[in-house]
Order: C-alpha cells, then structure tokens, then sequence
C-alpha cells in the first residue's frame, strides 16, 4: 500500500442559491478596520502590478497636475493688479524678489495662456497614463485568476459554480479596476487640495485654515455614508451574480427547460434576479444622489460664508477675495470629484476582495507542477487497493479496488449507476489522488509531479463531447498546433469521421456551431475520438462514448474502439451491451468495489445476477 493520499477539503458552494424566489441576501456588515484592510489589499496589489518605476512616473504627472492649479491660481493676483483691481500685492512682490521683469497685461495673459496649455497636457497625459495602467491591471488580474484555475486540483474546481468563475473574471475584475483608476484619481485630487489650500494660505492663512476645518467636519460626516455605500456595493455585487448564475443554467439547461415545460417559471425567477439587481443599483444611486445633493447645498452655504468672512470679518483686499473666491470653487470641484473617487473605491472593494479570497481558495487547491517526462507506459497501468470518497464523511465512491489495465487492448469497466465506474477513470486519467493505495505505470507510482506529467499519455472522451465554436480543424489542431492537414485526415479516418466532412463544403474548415451543436452525436463524437488520437495517447479513456448514440453511430464507434486497441490501452466505461462485449477484458464495479475482472466468459461465470441486472445477458442471447 502506498503513502495515504489526504481528500481536498470540501469546498463550500457559496453561490448556491434556493430554488423559489429568494431575496438578494443581505451581505454581514464590514466594520471601518475591514474596509481599510481592503483598501490596503488593493493598494499592495497595485503597487505589486506597477513597480516603482510606473508608480514614481504616476505621481511625478499628479504632482506636475497639482502644481499647474497652484501656479494658475497665484498667477491670477498679478492679473487683477493690471486690470486696476487692488490686492495685497504679495504675489508680484515675491516675483519681483525673484530677479523677474515685470510684464504688461499682453505677457501675464499670455504667460496664463502657457501655463494652462501646459497643464492641459500635463492632464492629458496622466489621464492616459492611468488609464493604460487601469487597463494592465484589469488584464493582469485576469490572467492570474484563469491561470489558477487551469492548474486548481479537480475536486477543487469541481465544487465552484461557474456563474461564481465567470462573474469574477468579467465584472468582478473590470470593477476591481475601476476602483484602481479612482484609487490614482484620488492621489491627483488629494495633491490638487494640497496645493490650492496652500496657495489659499499664501493669500490669506486664516482663510486657509477656516477652509481646511470645514474639510475635516466634512470628512467625519461622511463617515456613515462610507459604511453605507459599501453594503450596497456588496449587495449589487451579490445580486448580479446570482442573476449570471441563473442565465448560465438557462442556456445550459435549455433543453430540459423546454422539454419540462419550465419556461414560464425560468422565465419568473430571471425577472426576480433582474428586479433585484435595478433595485441594488437604484438604492446605490439614490445614495448617491442624496450624497451629491447634501454636498451642494453645503457647499452654497459654506461659500456663502468664506466670502462674508473674507469681506467683513477679515477685511480682505478685493482681488485676494476673488483670487480665494476662484481657490474656493476649485477646492470643492475637486473635493466633489475626491469624494465621488472615494465613493467608487468603497464600490470596488468588494468585487477585489471576492477575486482575491477566489484567488487564495484556488491556489490552496492548486496541482502540483509537472516535472520531467511522463512515466512509461509499456506493460501496464496498476491500481493497487485504491479508496477514495468525493467529501468528508462521505460513502467511499471506491473501496479497495485493485485492478490492472494492460498496455494493449480493451478494458471495459460496467456496473450499475454509482458504482465508482467515472471516479476510477478520473484516477486513471491523473484529475483526482486516490485517500489511501496508488497507481502504478510499469511500476512507477503516479504521484506528485508525475501524475500531472502522466496526463501527457492520456487522452479522456466524455459522454458529451465537447467541441468549441470553431472549425473542425482548430478543433483538432488545439491539442497538437504543429499537426499537419495530413495528420488531421489521417485522426479523421483512425475515428471515422473523414467522410462525412469531406462531404462537407468547407471540410476541414467546416464550422461545428456552440458545443459542436450543427453536428449529429455520432459526428461529435468522432471528431472528439480523432483530436483525442492527435496527442498519440498511450491511453485512450472513453466515458460512456456511446451512451447517446443510435444503433448505427454506436456501430461506427465500436469499429473505431477495436481498430484502436491494437495500438493502445483503451479504457470504456459503459453500460451498452455491445461495447462491454467487444471489449478484450472487464472489470465489473459495485458499490465502489471490483467484484469481477477477466474476460466475458470468466465475468459472465462469476457475475451472471449482476449482469442480467444491468440487461447485458439479455442482449447477448
């Protein structure tokens, strides 16, 4: 017996959602320290995609951005001095301290003229900066997330839905990125504040510091829309996935759908998953009304105020008042645009965090990396007092099991519904580990490294084939691009396909439709043998290839099957009379246990009631 293999742990279907019309479920409250938790989260991811070179280049244009409006607004005191309109005259006293000639009211407007193009491309290009890293980003995450699912162990994957996959690798990863373009977008307009208030500080301290405590009590004001905002983002977050969840067993489904007649209740619970996603949306945008609304009024009245203060109760010279005036109506263009940034982060930080904790969940999961050359595979392939079970606590899909698959010929694996029959040949094909015992190739345990490396010798059919909207020849050719027109015919002819496509127009161009759907079963299934056969397996693994085919398409199969076997291990598993009966040797599965192996007439001596059970007796007669 082998080292014991521990089962993954069951990973738990978050997206599992009742069957009759349930509410967009309420997400728990995430406290001020989790929702800064995150933030930093996305602020390390980010700094991890950029490095420091991009991110230096990104704050060099804010800064370069912020001092543009700084310079801009001090530049209009010496303005207002030429047009007649008196001011403290500090600004042009400190240019002239600087060793600068004065200038007539033609060089200071052209000088503002300059100043503005400028920052007009100083703007632009931070604009395009962050929006290229944005962009980056969003395919950056993608990748990493679609890489972790390719290498995640099968059981893993196995247990997530793939509405949970799909939402998070199209919404979830455009929102986190969004939220990394307003996180950028909020630096800019933090050192846009900066500057203004400082250049306000230059015009008139006290008026700057009023400025800067009514930003504090704003701040903490907002403070419960932050929480606010926040939940509603996990709530719309929530309700649109569970909206794709329900559209992909819709299109995957159909043809129960409509064979069930459940097209009008199918058609009520979409209606309830689209309710629930506008009312989330409507309740976010109502937040954000009202926010918007509150903060206007606020503003009016806080700019009423500065100007009385700055008339009346400081006695400020005209020209400073508007040059304060001009500072003030940036500083809360910019303070709105900071607040509506900071809004989107609150919005993104769920759909980053969900990425993230899918992303650590599938890396736990992740196979072993292949090293090396498959093993051989020259005699034969042993299984050797192999358990397994599916979950914790779970009856064992297989108990004991020792079997062996030659090198050469058919091996038919038969047994009734459940009997461990598709969980041997996920063991065979290197997608699961087996809780306790091992498999052998010529003696050579496929363990760690090898068992990935194994799956290089293995080629697996499934019951449903599956083909890809595509051609027939990028169909064929994904498992071997280098593969010539001449090695497509010649895997077309080994599975019988070659001559119903070249009848076809198009041939090897001949477009297969959405899961191979223009073509009859039989025709899928060929072409499914004929790509299996481009990899030139050492074994070839048939999961009830059959199954759905007519007498005469399970005929051409079944010519296909014993054709093959002289060059390799075949391995089917089935439960149709003919293909158990062409096969060179059986092995009879029940109750996840090996109850008889050898030939037909050996399995027929030994298990007679159980094959009768299954109607394979009966057909043979």
């Amino acid at each position: 017996m082998g080292r014991p293999h521990a089962p993954p742990p069951p990973v738990p279907d978050r997206e599992a959602a009742p069957m009759s019309g349930d509410a967009t479920p309420q997400p728990p409250p995430i406290g001020g320290r989790e929702r800064l938790r995150r933030l930093a989260a996305l602020v390390r991811d980010v700094a991890r995609f950029a490095g420091p070179r991009r991110l230096v280049s990104t704050i060099m244009l804010m800064g370069a951005t912020a001092f543009a409006e700084g310079a801009g607004l001090l530049l209009l005191l010496p303005l207002l001095d030429l047009l007649g309109i008196s001011g403290s005259g500090r600004v042009s006293g400190w240019l002239g301290a600087m060793g600068l000639p004065p200038v007539g009211l033609g060089g200071a407007l052209a000088l503002y003229v300059v100043l503005m193009a400028v920052a007009s491309l100083v703007v632009r290009a931070r604009t395009l900066t962050v929006l290229r890293l944005r962009l980056a980003y969003v395919d950056d995450l993608r990748r990493r997330l679609h890489d972790a699912i390719l290498a995640t162990e099968w059981p893993v994957f196995s247990r997530l839905r793939s509405a949970a996959l799909s939402q998070a690798l199209t919404e979830e990863c455009v929102k986190a990125g969004i939220g990394v373009e307003f996180l950028l977008r909020l630096g800019t307009n933090g050192l846009q504040i900066a500057t203004l208030l400082a250049a306000a500080a230059w015009v008139s301290p006290p008026l700057a510091g009023l400025l800067l405590g009514l930003a504090a009590v704003a701040g903490l004001t907002m403070r419960p829309m932050n929480r606010l905002t926040y939940r509603l983002g996990q709530m719309l977050q929530e309700a649109g996935r569970r909206m794709n969840a329900d559209l992909l067993d819709d299109l995957a489904g159909m043809r129960v759908v409509r064979s069930h007649g459940l097209e009008a209740a199918r058609r009520r619970r979409f209606a309830e998953r689209i309710a629930q996603v506008r009312d989330s949306h409507l309740a976010y945008m109502s937040l954000a009304g009202t926010e918007q609304a509150l903060t206007r009024t606020a503003a009016a009245a806080v700019t009423a105020g500065v100007v009385l203060t700055a008339v009346q109760g400081l006695d400020m010279p005209l020209a400073d008042t508007l040059a304060v005036i001009v500072a003030f109506a940036r500083l809360l263009s910019t303070g709105m645009a900071l607040r509506q940034g900071q809004t989107m982060i609150l919005h993104a930080l769920p759909a980053h965090a969900a990425v993230g904790d899918l992303l650590r969940q599938l890396r736990e999961g992740a196979e072993p990396v292949a090293a090396g050359k498959a093993p051989p595979f020259e005699r034969s392939l042993r299984v050797e007092g192999v358990c397994y079970r599916h979950g914790s606590g779970e009856t064992p899909a297989l108990n004991d099991v020792t079997a062996e698959i030659p090198a050469r010929g058919i091996t038919a694996v038969i047994g009734p519904s459940g009997s461990g029959k598709s969980t041997l040949a996920d063991l065979l094909l290197g997608l699961i580990t087996p809780e306790s015992g091992r498999i052998l190739a010529d003696g050579r345990p496929l363990e760690g490294s090898d068992r990935l490396a194994w799956r290089q010798r293995v080629a697996y059919v499934p019951q449903d084939s599956f083909l890809f909207h595509d051609t027939v020849r990028n169909n064929l050719a994904m498992v071997r691009p280098d593969a010539s027109d001449a090695e497509l015919w010649d895997a077309l002819e080994r599975a019988a396909a070659a001559d119903f496509l070249r009848a076809q127009p198009s041939g090897l161009d001949t477009v297969v439709g959405d899961r191979g759907g223009w073509l009859s079963g039989g025709e899928r299934q060929r072409i499914a043998i004929a790509r299996a056969l481009l990899r030139r397996p050492a074994l070839l693994i048939l999961d009830e290839a059959t199954s759905a085919l007519d007498a005469e398409s399970e005929r051409r199969i079944l010519s296909v099957i014993e054709a093959l076997g002289r060059d390799m291990a075949v391995l089917v598993v089935t439960h149709r009379p003919a293909t158990a009966r062409c096969a060179d040797r059986l092995l009879v599965m029940e109750g996840g246990r090996l109850v008889a192996a050898g030939r037909w007439e050996e399995v027929e001596a030994r298990s007679a009631p159980l094959l009768a059970r299954l109607g394979l007796l009966a057909t043979a007669a």
